[in-house]
C-alpha cells in the first residue's frame, strides 16, 4: 500500500461561540412541583395569635394562612411538620390550596413521610377545587410518570385547567406540548398563542420559548428584533437562558445593533446565573479580546467554569490553553486530561486531539492503540480527519491490524463528511481506489 500523505495534524484552536439559539429547545416552566403560596394579602395582617385562634374556631382559611406561615418561616426557622397539620385541617375545611400544599409536603417529603400516591389524591382534590396550582402540580406529575403511569394527554388537560386558572406556568407547560406534539396533536401556531399568554402573564420561560419561534421562524414571520426584545424580557425577568440568548444576538448583530461589550455582560449575567454556555461564550471574548480587553486567564477561568458545569466544548478550549500555556501554565498532561473529558462529553474534536496526545505520547505515555480506538471515535462523531487518520493507522499497521479494505474504508467515509478532504482523495487516488 502507498501513502501519499502522513497524520493529519491540526492545531486545535475552536473559535466558535455555543450556538445556543440554534439548538435550543423548548424550555419547560418547571418539572418539579410549584410550593405553597401565600393568599392575597390583606389591609390588616392577622398575627400568629389571631390566626391560631381564628384556625382553632373552625375557620379553614386562616389555618391555611397560619400554615403558610409555618413553611416560610416568617423570619423564624419553617417548621414543616406544622405546616403540613394546619395545611391538611385548610383542606378538610374545604380550602383547596390548602390540599395543594399538603400535597407538595408529602411528594417532597417535607415535615410528613414522602408519599407520592398520596400527593397525587391531595393534588386532584385541589384541581378539582379550581385551585390553578394543584392542576399544575399533578399536570407535572402525569407529564413525568411520577407515582403514576406517564400519560401526556391527561398533563396536557390539567395544563390547561392550570392555564385557564391563570397559573402561567401552566401555560408555558401547555404550549411546550403543543410545540412538540406531546399529548396534543403539534399545533405550532397555537404554541405561540399560548408561549405568548404565558410571557403576558410575567412567565420568563413563556418569553424566551416565544422568542426562540421568533427566532427560528417556526409559525411565525422572521423577526429577530421581536426575538430579541422577548429574550430581554426573559433576562430581565431572571431567566439567565434569555440573557444568553440575547447576547448571542448582540455579537451576531441580529435583530440589534452589533455591540460585543454588550454581548460580553449579558453573557456574563447569564454565567453568573448558572447558564454554562454563558461562560463558555464569555470566556471566549475574553481569549479573542472581543468586547473585552483580552484576558487569557480570565478566559480559563471561565472555559473551567464551563468545563465543570458539563460543557464539553469548554473542557476542549480550557486544554487548548494547558497545551500551548495561554492564561495558564503548560500542562500538556493537565491538557490530555481536559481533551478525554470533552471527548467523553460528546466533542469530537477533542477525541481526535487526544488520539494525536497518545499516537504522539506528548503529555502522556505513547499508546498507538488507544490512539486508534480515540481516532475511531472521532470518526463516529463525524470528524473526518478521526476518519482519515484511523485509515493510515489501518494501512500502516501501527496500533491496530494491516487492513488495506479497512484504510480505504476510512479514508472513503472521511471524504463523505468533508468531500473536500485532499489527503483521503490522494491517498484513494494512489492504491488505485475511487473516491
Amino acid at each position: 500500500m502507498r501513502l501519499v500523505s502522513t497524520m493529519v495534524t491540526i492545531p486545535f484552536v475552536w473559535l466558535l461561540l455555543f450556538a445556543f439559539l440554534g439548538q435550543a429547545s423548548a424550555q419547560e416552566s418547571g418539572g418539579e412541583a410549584d410550593q405553597p403560596v401565600p393568599l392575597a394579602a390583606e389591609k390588616m395582617q392577622p398575627t400568629s395569635a389571631e390566626l391560631e385562634q381564628a384556625c382553632d374556631e373552625g375557620y379553614a382559611e386562616s389555618c391555611y394562612k397560619l400554615g403558610y406561615l409555618h413553611y416560610d418561616g416568617d423570619g423564624e426557622a419553617p417548621d414543616k411538620a406544622r405546616a403540613a397539620q394546619l395545611f391538611g385541617q385548610a383542606c378538610d375545611g374545604g380550602i383547596a390550596i390548602g390540599c395543594s400544599g399538603l400535597g407538595f409536603l408529602y411528594e417532597k417529603g417535607e415535615g410528613v413521610e414522602q408519599d407520592t400516591a398520596r400527593a397525587v389524591r391531595l393534588f386532584e382534590q385541589a384541581c378539582d377545587g379550581s385551585t390553578a396550582i394543584g392542576c399544575y402540580n399533578l399536570g407535572n406529575i402525569y407529564r413525568d410518570g411520577q407515582g403514576v403511569k406517564q400519560d401526556k394527554a391527561r398533563a396536557a388537560q390539567l395544563y390547561g385547567q392550570a392555564c385557564e386558572g391563570g397559573h402561567t406556568k401552566g401555560c408555558s407547560n401547555l404550549a411546550a406540548l403543543f410545540e412538540t406534539g406531546e399529548g396534543v396533536a403539534q399545533d405550532k401556531v397555537r404554541a405561540a398563542q399560548v408561549y405568548g399568554q404565558a410571557c403576558d402573564g410575567g412567565d420568563t420561560v413563556g418569553c424566551f420559548n416565544l422568542g426562540l419561534m421568533q427566532y427560528k421562524r417556526e409559525s411565525l414571520a422572521e423577526n429577530k428584533t421581536r426575538a430579541a426584545q422577548l429574550f430581554g424580557q426573559a433576562c430581565d425577568g431572571g431567566l439567565a437562558q434569555g440573557c444568553s440568548s440575547l447576547g448571542l444576538l448582540y455579537y451576531n448583530g441580529e435583530g440589534v445593533a452589533l455591540n460585543k461589550g454588550r454581548a460580553a455582560q449579558l453573557y456574563g449575567k447569564a454565567c453568573d446565573g448558572g447558564v454554562v454556555q454563558g461562560c463558555y461564550n464569555l470566556g471566549h471574548l475574553y481569549r479573542m479580546g472581543e468586547g473585552v480587553e483580552q484576558d487569557k486567564a480570565r478566559a480559563a477561568q471561565l472555559y473551567g467554569q464551563a468545563c465543570d458545569g458539563g460543557d464539553a466544548e469548554g473542557c476542549s478550549n480550557l486544554g487548548f490553553l494547558y497545551q500551548k500555556g495561554e492564561g495558564v501554565e503548560q500542562n500538556k498532561a493537565r491538557a490530555a486530561q481536559l481533551y478525554e473529558m470533552a471527548c467523553n462529553g460528546g466533542a469530537a474534536i477533542s477525541c481526535f486531539t487526544l488520539a494525536a496526545f497518545y499516537d504522539d505520547g506528548e503529555g502522556i505515555a505513547q499508546n498507538r492503540a488507544l490512539a486508534a480506538q480515540l481516532y475511531g471515535r472521532a470518526c463516529d462523531g463525524d470528524f473526518a480527519d478521526g476518519c482519515f487518520n484511523l485509515g493510515i493507522m489501518y494501512g500502516t499497521g501501527e496500533g491496530v491490524a494491516k487492513s488495506k479494505v479497512q484504510a480505504f474504508a476510512f479514508w472513503r467515509k472521511a471524504l463523505q463528511l468533508d468531500p473536500n478532504h485532499e489527503d483521503a482523495k490522494l491517498n484513494l487516488k494512489a492504491n488505485g481506489q475511487s473516491h
